[in-house]
């Protein structure tokens, strides 16, 4: 059993080597969508049937463009410039990544997994207002989850290894950035106000 896996992993290891843009998609939406899944059930979703898949097919149509189009470009891009092996190519590295985390991704999230759901104006009150809670719970994990990865896995199985932590990434991001949509869909609309010198009703805001 133990040959038997040992030489599976080996031609997924190679498999990947080959066809790292399909490797990279396949783990971004299998385990994004798993995170959602998580996120949900942390949020009282009661079973797997009372689970809201338009929300989850939301953060898939993140993940899967995203894996394809930034990330495995960007992994490929980061190994050319810094080189493959020391401290200061590790480090190097896991500081562009959680850059690109704390600009690109969060970023991609909030708007589209979020504008198919409440419309792209509440999807961007919803990013500004949680940015500084979702870059916090970033750094939190992709530091040394990142420093790790890029010291001791494969170039070839880096971004598809960092998937397998973004089930606790995906649930994160999935439950932060519906706890603030929650809320913004429940604040009261801006009361309006009146003009003492024109003597007509304005908004608020403006």
């Amino acid at each position: 059993m133990a040959v038997l896996l040992r030489g599976s992993l080996r031609a997924f290891s190679a498999w990947g080597e080959r066809n790292p843009s399909a490797l990279n998609v396949m783990a971004a939406t299998t385990l994004g969508g798993a995170g959602d899944v998580g996120a949900q059930l942390i949020e009282g979703a009661d079973g797997l049937g009372a689970l809201d898949a338009k929300r989850t097919a939301c953060v898939c149509a993140w993940y899967a463009p995203a894996a394809l189009f930034f990330w495995t470009p960007f992994m490929g891009g980061v190994e050319r410039t810094f080189g493959t092996s020391g401290a200061k190519s590790v480090a190097a590295k896991v500081l562009c990544y959680n850059l690109a985390i704390s600009t690109v991704d969060i970023t991609g999230f909030h708007l589209v997994s979020l504008t198919p759901q409440v419309g792209a104006e509440k999807a961007v009150q919803t990013l500004r207002e949680g940015y500084a809670d979702a870059v916090a719970a970033g750094c939190s994990l992709w530091v040394p989850a990142m420093t790790l990865i890029f010291w001791r896995v494969p170039a070839h199985l880096r971004l598809s290894t960092s998937y397998a932590l973004d089930v606790c990434w995906a649930s994160t991001m999935s439950f932060l950035s519906n706890r603030r949509k929650n809320l913004v869909e429940a604040a009261p609309p801006p009361a309006p106000a009146w003009s003492g010198k024109l003597g007509v009703r304005k908004s608020v805001i403006d």
